[in-house]
């Protein structure tokens, strides 16, 4: 019987990690953050968190649904308490940046 992308849970056999620097930031690769993760990658995912501070996946794919379920692996997301102009809340997951259309760094 087939397991379907929403049931498997993502494997921790291939995750690795290397340090970026000297004073925080680790890259995760081995894993596809589009799956739920399992208890021992959820827990390794965490610990490189509090003993690096910020962590790089490179060349994941999300939907912005995909990418605050993976967040709400780690805890309870909140909503911002700002409103949009028509009253309604800003997305979950938005994009800062300063890059304009074309990729090119504004001034």
């Amino acid at each position: 019987m087939a397991t379907s992308t929403a049931t498997r849970v993502a494997a921790r056999s291939n995750l690795a990690f290397r340090p970026l620097s000297a004073v925080a930031g680790v890259e995760i690769t081995g894993i596809d953050l589009a799956l739920p993760l399992g208890p021992a990658n959820r827990a390794a995912v965490l610990a490189a968190f509090l003993a690096h501070h910020v962590l790089v996946f490179r060349d994941q794919h999300l939907s912005a649904d995909q990418q605050a379920a993976f967040t709400r692996q780690f805890g309870e997301l909140e909503d911002h308490v700002i409103r949009l102009r028509d009253g309604k809340p800003p997305p979950l997951v938005h994009v800062v940046s300063n890059l304009d259309a074309h990729g090119q760094p504004t001034a």
